[in-house]
């Protein structure tokens, strides 16, 4: 398409010029919506404030107690061999 303000030609694509920025083919008007958005109507809405949230259920690690106290007993050691 050739631009009508300085005879470059452009793609039929274009909407402005690439050389003088020229509009040489108007934008295609957006059709005025009909309907405005309206959500679904819902009869099972819930109110937030009623909703009670329960922790998930997540099992508790267990701690093995033998390796806890065998890394005390280890530092102890490492304590009595440094300041002995």
């Amino acid at each position: 398409m050739q631009c009508p303000n300085c005879g470059h030609e452009n793609k039929p694509d274009n909407i402005f010029c690439v050389k003088c920025a020229t509009v040489i083919k108007n934008r295609p008007r957006l059709e005025r919506v009909k309907h405005a958005f309206m959500p679904p109507q819902n009869e099972h809405v819930v109110d937030p404030r009623t909703v009670r949230f329960s922790k998930p259920s997540m099992p508790r690690s267990k701690i093995d107690w033998s390796w806890v106290l065998l890394g005390v007993a280890l530092f102890a050691l490492l304590l009595f061999l440094i300041y002995g």
